[in-house]
């Protein structure tokens, strides 16, 4: 984590009342076209004289043709189809580059609230890390954002905004993942199941292996131990993950600081330059999706394990709710 975030300053800010967060879906063509179309039928020079017109041809077969009802609902059908072509068709493309830049800033400040809310869980959660972290992603990511967002006459700007927010979102459901896992080894009470591991092993110790006891003895504390390897198995994937998030806020932050830096060199140049502020961001954030599939358990042979240790687990408690269930009968 770099240095310089204090968390006792930091504050989040209220929740501004938003539409939902716009999905990929959202950014399609037909998508995007069904919103201009609407946009313009709504534009007040298209909905006014339709409706003008509307009323002139109510009036006309109410109270009877008139040249100034038949010149009135021409004159407002003409304005209003003028207005639909020119909004449409003329200023369509400007329209749909509005509307995508306006779902990129709402999908922006949606992900800025889940990282707000994902702090505030980590804290309640005791997870200062998160926390901290979180705190630390947002400040970054505003920083640059806020600089591209002063350079937008560039089209690379453009881009690269689309791969900051993609970074962030990838930091985002790597902490949520890193949550998970902790609020998983938290619920473990590693300490009782070490007692009852050492006093299994203990109690082992003193039957014979020809008793019947010997076989359901062993057993419980393969299981036990299998239960042991799971947290020391979690715990490290709670620090890796950690690292990958450590890693994507000092790639946000170095593009930052190398962009903010730059002398001479366009900024084009520097946003394109693989080896740059965008190469580190893409490596970052590939490196991040590879060590978050295998966690998740894309990796078939983790995700066998995974199951075997949990499989064991659930027979255990199982097992001991049988015994408990005996001794009181």
């Amino acid at each position: 984590m770099a240095g310089g975030f204090d968390s006792r300053r930091y504050r989040y800010a209220p929740k501004p009342e938003l539409g939902k967060k716009p999905q990929a879906s959202d950014f399609t063509g037909e998508a995007v076209s069904r919103a201009v179309l609407k946009e313009t039928l709504e534009h007040p020079a298209t909905i006014y004289p339709a409706a003008g017109s509307a009323v002139a041809l109510a009036w006309t077969l109410m109270v009877g043709l008139s040249p100034a009802s038949v010149a009135f609902g021409l004159g407002c059908a003409f304005i209003g189809a003028s207005s639909f072509i020119y909004n449409y068709v003329i200023k369509g493309p400007d329209r749909a580059t509005a509307y995508i830049a306006k779902l990129r800033e709402l999908r922006r400040t949606h992900s800025l609230i889940e990282l707000d809310d994902l702090g505030q869980k980590c804290r309640k959660a005791g997870l200062r890390e998160g926390f901290t972290e979180a705190g630390e992603l947002k400040d970054v990511y505003q920083h640059l954002t806020g600089y591209l967002e002063s350079h937008k006459d560039s089209m690379s700007a453009d881009r690269f905004l689309i791969l900051a927010e993609d970074t962030l979102q990838e930091a985002i459901r790597i902490l949520n993942q890193a949550l998970e896992i902790y609020s998983s080894v938290e619920a473990m009470d590693v300490q009782e199941l070490q007692n009852e591991i050492a006093s299994l092993k203990h109690t082992r110790g003193t039957v014979d292996d020809k008793n019947p006891m010997a076989k359901a003895i062993d057993s419980q504390i393969e299981s036990g131990e299998k239960r042991m390897s799971l947290y020391t198995q979690q715990q490290s994937e709670l620090t890796q993950l950690f690292s990958q998030i450590s890693d994507i806020e000092s790639a946000l932050r170095s593009s930052y600081v190398d962009l903010v830096g730059m002398q001479n060199q366009s900024l084009s140049a520097k946003l394109n330059d693989n080896e740059g502020a965008a190469g580190r961001l893409k490596s970052a954030v590939e490196v991040a999706r590879r060590v978050e599939a295998r966690l998740r358990g894309d990796d078939n042979e983790d995700q066998a394990r995974r199951e075997k240790y949990l499989k064991a687990y659930q027979n255990t408690v199982n097992q001991e709710t049988s015994q408990s269930r005996e001794e009181q009968q």
